[in-house]
């Protein structure tokens, strides 16, 4: 499983923590 840390997905793009 790749992490969303590793690879942003668009969501965390658009609503960064």
């Amino acid at each position: 499983m790749i992490h969303p840390m590793s690879q942003p997905t668009v969501k965390e793009w658009h609503c960064p923590s």
